[in-house]
């Protein structure tokens, strides 16, 4: 059986790659595409939920975080609940390039897809899920 891991490299590599290409001349980075995709759908999340949904460490998460508030993409304020604790805002400057990073999203998965059936990638994406899922127990 062919290295798993191999394969993921070589995706990850891959779409690295293509998102620095397609977001040349920005101010975003590969990464801050993943971060913001996350905030897209939960703006005003808690810093270390990031941490926990991207299963980096929390000093990844605050610089990454740190970048991204002094390019004027996030806001970060204490939470009510507890002053030590950060949640993390969009700014006006990260929906201006919403549009951009949704269709770069949808791009790389036309590419990625490209001659899968609907079902192959339904069933790809559940086992990918579950492959996920079994690797983040590994840090629990």
């Amino acid at each position: 059986m062919k290295n798993i891991a191999q394969d993921f490299g070589i995706i990850f590599r891959q779409l690295n790659i293509f998102l620095n290409r397609e977001l040349e001349g920005t101010e975003i980075s590969a990464s801050e595409t993943m971060y913001l995709g996350y905030l897209y759908q939960h703006d005003g999340v808690m810093q270390d939920d990031l941490v926990k949904a991207f299963s980096v460490d929390k000093a990844a998460v605050a610089r990454t975080v740190q970048a991204m508030e002094e390019k004027g993409f996030i806001t970060r304020k204490s939470d009510s609940n507890d002053k030590r604790a950060k949640r993390v805002f969009l700014a006006d400057k990260a929906f201006s390039c919403k549009q951009k990073i949704i269709q770069l999203q949808d791009k790389w998965h036309s590419i990625t897809s490209a001659g899968i059936s609907a079902e192959d990638s339904a069933t790809f994406e559940k086992v990918l899920n579950k492959i996920t899922e079994n690797a983040r127990s590994l840090s629990k």
